[in-house]
């Protein structure tokens, strides 16, 4: 059916994205711009009054490919469900948890994880409450199904920046497409950037033969189980029988131990019937004791300068003898050891898990899961933190599976079941001698082995949700992304990027709703002692250096294995305080939100710009995403200035 075109619409933000941190974004942006119906209308509002903004309340429209908000929720397996606790999920102004008063009943809050579709129920719901409180003079919409066509892009003579997009209507299984276009008078503002990679959209980048193997994504697999049939074996057991009775489980992530936890637990499959390919090992946040990234980076600075763990154990003195010990520990600062040392040291304290208890012999397949004493085990230490939390029930279901293949990706699957290993190694499978008998001729062997395969299922949770793959391909974002804040547009990107994204969504909107006591945006005119510029933003939401181009596509002869997201990696220095590691990122970004208020009073003091007070640290620990919400701002700010003064001597950080 041929597009139709419809009228012109106008806004000041157009937000590509209707996710997590889209729609944080948008949250917080309408609930502390200045020209914000929901900013207007608070009597506690930290902003101008309205005699100083413009008369035409904000307007703000969303649009995403799904029909709904949610982002990869839409697209999630149905077993999925938040890592961390739903009280760090969604947006500032709508709690996900249950909001309990009782003493009895806050563990119920704290311990909350919402399910894929209670997710989406709360997105819905905000969608609403976005579309309700700012539907008087200004506005509000989701625009769902839809896709930007980003060379549409033209500047008009009023300064608007007009795009086109289509929208795609199914009706009779026929897909009707409308054209449209909107003029843009602020920001475009890109909410795909932080997209992770899901099984569902990323093909695997092993091969295989799809007459002889089945692999599927892990969606697939609850309708798997639930063709299974319940048999009843004796009068108190229930055995479930499945299509398949043999898993391979690809992926080391949290995909992967989700899958493997879904097997266990409601398809009731045996544990030595699934066999977990985990090229990686990974560090694992203990959700019982759950600590953030700010409060391990401190730890780690506090073991070198209290314990000298560069210098063979000695407390460290700063008189001129100890010198040399100083550039040691120094040193010591941009090694891999020293966030190792973190590592250990909290796993220690209980707040850091690893699912690997065992050696993995050169010539051996499969680990050796017994328990075993990781003191001086280096070699098989974890090298990845992803921030995947589990829990110790869940910790110990995991360590059930005793057929675990590791070191290396799986790069093919031979007809025979044979896993073909980045490394060079051929792994059997391990059920495939379980039930051939040495009698039988090398036909009924075959017959048995053939049987074995087909029985065999292959759940591929190998996307690699941090190599965010849609930065650069399908027209998402070019590679040269450049700063957050851009003239006429703002891409979202990982300023503060635990325990998710939904607070770097809500934290860039506080920073995009500050103004001058004018309450319009100061880039754009020639007041010199204008506090709030694009610049000043940019200066205090570091981010992540862009990806790096695409590999090459894969042919029939070869499989781009690509590098592994969340390698723990080292610190490292930069003069220009730009593409640290993320970590010290996070401790320039956060260290100067608390200081906020301070810096907005001294230039009130030294400019003649009476800057409006955005009060933004008190924002800031009250904000209910943020994982320091509650604590005294003191006490962070000693402890982020004790790591920062530490990094500095260091060399990390001009």
């Amino acid at each position: 059916m041929a597009a139709t075109t419809s009228t012109t619409t106008t806004c000041d933000y157009l937000v590509i994205g209707g996710g997590a941190t889209g729609m944080a974004f948008c949250d917080t942006l309408l609930r502390y711009h200045p020209s914000s119906a929901s900013s207007s209308s608070k009597s506690d509002s930290n902003n101008t009054s309205n005699s100083n903004i413009n008369s035409t309340l904000l307007r703000v429209i969303v649009l995403d490919a799904h029909s709904q908000p949610g982002g990869h929720w839409n697209d999630a397996y149905d077993f999925c469900r938040l890592h961390q606790p739903s009280h760090m999920y969604g947006v500032e102004s709508v709690p996900l948890e249950p909001t309990t008063v009782s003493l009895e009943k806050v563990s119920e809050e704290v311990l909350h994880r919402a399910t894929k579709h209670e997710l989406l129920e709360y997105y819905r719901t905000v969608q609403s409450k976005l579309e309700k409180e700012n539907s008087d003079g200004g506005g509000f919409r989701f625009i769902g199904n839809a896709t930007l066509d980003f060379d549409s892009e033209v500047l008009l003579e009023n300064g608007n920046y007009q795009y086109c997009y289509t929208t795609t209507t199914t009706i009779n299984n026929n897909n009707h497409k409308k054209q449209n276009c909107i003029q843009v008078t602020t920001r475009l503002v890109d909410a795909r950037y932080l997209q992770p990679d899901i099984p569902k959209h990323v093909k695997p980048r092993f091969q295989w033969n799809a007459d002889a193997i089945r692999c599927v994504p892990v969606n697939d697999l609850v309708n798997i189980i639930e063709e299974s049939t319940t048999t009843t074996t004796t009068t108190t057991t229930q055995q479930q029988k499945h299509r398949y009775s043999y898993f391979v489980i690809v992926g080391a992530g949290k995909t992967g131990m989700d899958a493997i936890l879904y097997l266990l637990l409601e398809g009731k499959v045996s544990a030595d019937h699934i066999l977990w390919i985990a090229p990686n090992e990974a560090w694992i946040t203990s959700r019982e004791r759950m600590g953030n990234c700010m409060e391990f980076l401190h730890e780690c600075v506090m073991m070198v300068r209290t314990a000298g763990a560069a210098g063979g154990g000695a407390a460290n003195t700063k008189d001129d003898k100890n010198k040399d010990n100083d550039n040691a520990d120094n040193a010591f600062f941009q090694t891999t050891e020293f966030l190792q040392n973190g590592f250990r040291s909290w796993e220690q304290k209980g707040k850091i898990y690893r699912i690997g208890q065992g050696n993995v012999d050169d010539d051996s397949k499969y680990d050796n899961q017994d328990n075993h004493n990781h003191d001086n085990d280096n070699d098989d230490e974890p090298t990845q933190f992803k921030d995947a939390t589990l829990d110790q029930e869940e910790l110990r279901l995991l360590r059930t599976i005793k057929q675990v293949v590791r070191k290396s990706r799986l790069q093919r699957i031979d007809d025979d079941g044979t896993l073909v290993l980045a490394d060079g190694r051929h792994v059997s499978l391990p059920w495939m001698t379980m039930t051939v008998d040495d009698d039988d001729d090398e036909t009924q062997q075959h017959q048995q082995q053939q049987q074995k395969v087909n029985q065999t299922l292959f759940v591929h949770c190998a996307a690699g949700a941090f190599q965010y793959t849609n930065r650069t391909t399908n027209q998402v974002i070019d590679v040269d992304v450049g700063p957050i804040f851009q003239p006429h547009k703002l891409v979202l990107q990982d300023v503060y990027g635990t325990p998710g994204f939904c607070f770097v969504g809500s934290v860039l909107g506080r920073l995009e709703a500050c103004r001058d006591d004018d309450g319009i945006d100061n880039d754009n005119n020639d007041n010199t002692n204008s506090f709030w510029t694009d610049e000043k933003r940019n200066a205090m939401s570091l981010c992540p250096p862009p990806p790096p181009p695409p590999s090459e596509p894969q042919t029939t002869t070869t499989s781009s294995l690509g590098p592994s997201g969340g390698a723990v990696g080292h610190l490292t220095a930069n003069k220009n305080n730009h593409h640290h590691h993320p970590w010290i990122q996070r401790l320039i970004n956060v260290r100067q939100w608390y200081r906020l208020d301070d810096d907005e009073k001294n230039n009130s003091k030294n400019s003649n710009n009476n800057t409006n007070a955005s009060d933004f640290t008190n924002w800031l620990v009250s904000n209910r995403l943020f994982h320091f919400k509650h604590v005294p701002a003191s006490q962070v700010l000693a402890m982020l200035d004790e790591t920062y003064d530490a990094l500095v001597q260091a060399g990390l950080i001009n």
